[in-house]
């Protein structure tokens, strides 16, 4: 299994050296879909290799920069709906059958999704979680899913954020030059770090409430 990655990644790195912005794009929308491959991959590589003939910074490298995040992010977004789409049809069913247990009902979940609706902190929160580079981009999508957030709010938030996320690893890339996998690879090391963290509190969390549940009946 470890084999087959290895070589997806090593066919990624590939595809954007030799197809430039369309390997950032087709490489972004890969990168979403399939969990376990580096999330700084794409653009760390685009650095490395698209961005190699600058010396030191100029007008011509800011904006051949700002080209490459652009399309990254597109790919990333489009790539992303996937686990949006899980979270948003999935994430009902799941609460419903677990609610016996966990005490959370749907309803709850409802109440949380039209405070949201009331205001735009909601995007501005998406779009500030999806710009650090450690943040797990699936878990972002996931959680915006099961919360309903809208499509186009989803979508213009998790764009935003990955621009800004785009330029930071672009710019990490461009530096390392072609020790850029060892950098992929330690930011992704964070991110599976805090990706186990949030796991191990929402299970903390599910025995919290199971336990809360089970004392009420108890008493009653």
């Amino acid at each position: 299994m470890i084999n087959i990655f290895d070589s997806i990644i090593n066919w990624i790195s590939e595809m954007v050296q030799k197809y430039g912005l369309w390997g950032v794009f087709f490489g972004s929308i890969i990168e979403e879909v399939i969990a376990p491959i580096p999330s700084p991959l794409v653009q760390m590589s685009a650095g490395a290799f698209l961005l190699s003939k600058y010396n030191s910074v100029s007008a011509e490298l800011v904006i051949n920069m700002l080209i490459i995040a652009l399309v990254g992010s597109v790919g990333a977004t489009l790539g992303s709906y996937l686990m949006y789409g899980i979270g948003y049809f999935g994430g009902r069913p799941l609460v419903e059958k677990t609610s016996r247990f966990t005490g959370v009902k749907w309803s709850a979940i409802e109440k949380l999704q039209k405070r949201m609706e009331k205001s735009n902190n909601d995007e501005i929160t998406i779009a500030t979680l999806r710009s650090i580079p450690v943040m797990p981009s699936v878990v972002i999508a996931i959680s915006c899913g099961v919360l309903r957030i809208s499509p186009v709010s989803y979508t213009i938030s998790f764009f935003s954020g990955g621009i800004i996320r785009n330029l930071i690893f672009l710019i990490v890339g461009w530096q390392m030059g072609s020790a850029y996998y060892q950098g992929a690879n330690a930011f992704e090391d964070i991110s599976s770090l805090i990706t186990k963290m949030i796991a191990g509190l929402l299970f903390l969390g599910l025995i919290y409430l199971y336990y809360k549940r089970y004392k009420a009946e108890k008493e009653v």
